[in-house]
């Protein structure tokens, strides 16, 4: 008797607990499936592009009127080249859109030593401006290729995340940013004084001169990464000597002088063989863009401070066609055609 009576109670017990579960997963899918109906139904509903899908490009704040301001802020990665594609890109893609342009901090610390960058700080904003707030756009691939949803993007404060290393984002404002990207003293009169001296070291006139800024990069990729999977390749000397060929066939009455700028003096000097060099011993990035950026033409090597520093050359330009490495991880993150201007020339 007293087992079949702990055996009762036993089960009771039991009953009890199963009731319970029971009515607590009940009020949750009452909640759950409540939510949704308000999510479906009564929720405001989210910004989306235009042709896009929503997991493209979802923005879940409602546009502002014409007459806020709207933000566009670039936080800003990487170094000196790596910030100027990002900065060129950021401010046409305001401009364009006619929202107020605003940058990080870093912009000021890493390029100010280069110029005089006419966008403000989010702290220097009188509204009081918190990014932190923000919607977020992120480049798709992140870094290398033109994404074409930044013309679409909604009226509302937005940071952009990428590395944006594309022409097609800033072409359409391109004197905006050669105004912007202008050096300030004293290094247009240092790269000016450089190159007279090695004018008069070769005692040639200086109108027959023809001046081809070389850039060579051989260091400077991020430790840890294996440089056959990320995709570097340095130009071997084969592809300096035959670029040097191309101008001086180019220009056969005129005094060629290639000016080297290179992280690796030592390397310079024991790879390129022509009798015209000029190699400078500065090796700072502000000196490296000022001297390259006052010569008529370029040869570069890869990485974005070869880039811009032809981009402020104008002239013609030789690129290195060997970079990134084929089937490595930054060539599928690349649209040649869209890093490399097409008038451009590619040597391997």
């Amino acid at each position: 008797m007293n087992r079949l009576s702990r055996w009762a109670k036993s089960n009771r017990y039991s009953m009890k607990f199963i009731k319970t579960v029971l009515i607590g997963l009940g009020l949750f899918i009452s909640f759950f499936m409540g939510g949704m109906v308000y999510m479906a139904l009564l929720a405001p509903s989210p910004v989306c592009l235009t042709g896009q899908s929503k997991a493209d490009l979802l923005f879940t704040q409602p546009e502002k009127s014409p007459l806020e301001t709207s933000y566009i802020y670039m936080p800003g990665k990487g170094a000196h080249g790596n910030l100027m594609f990002e900065y060129a890109a950021g401010y046409c893609i305001a401009k364009k859109l006619d929202r107020s342009f605003i940058v990080s901090y870093r912009f000021k610390l890493l390029l100010s030593s280069l110029f005089h960058l006419s966008a403000p700080e989010p702290e220097q904003q009188s509204d009081g401006v918190n990014v932190t707030d923000f919607s977020v756009f992120t480049q798709r691939p992140k870094c290398c290729k033109y994404d074409e949803r930044v013309t679409k993007l909604p009226r509302l404060d937005i940071t952009l995340k990428g590395f944006f290393h594309s022409w097609l984002y800033f072409e359409s404002c391109a004197d905006d940013i050669r105004r912007e990207f202008t050096l300030i003293d004293p290094l247009p009169k240092r790269a000016n004084d450089f190159l007279l001296k090695a004018i008069k070291s070769f005692k040639w006139d200086p109108e027959s001169v023809v001046f081809v800024g070389m850039h060579i990069r051989r260091g400077g990729r991020r430790p840890g990464l294996l440089p056959l999977t990320h995709g570097d390749a340095k130009p071997p000397p084969g592809y300096y000597a035959k670029a040097m060929n191309y101008y001086d066939k180019k220009f056969p009455r005129r005094n060629v002088m290639f000016v080297v700028a290179s992280d690796d003096i030592r390397w310079a000097r024991n790879n390129l063989d022509h009798p015209n060099i000029v190699i400078s011993g500065d090796k700072t990035v502000d000196f490296h863009m000022a001297v390259l950026s006052k010569c008529n033409h370029s040869i570069i090597s890869v990485g974005s401070i070869s880039w811009w520093s032809a981009w402020l050359t104008g002239g013609s330009v030789v690129y290195y066609n060997g970079w990134p490495s084929p089937h490595s991880l930054i060539s599928q993150k690349y649209t040649l055609n869209q890093y490399f201007y097409p008038r451009w020339v590619g040597m391997s």
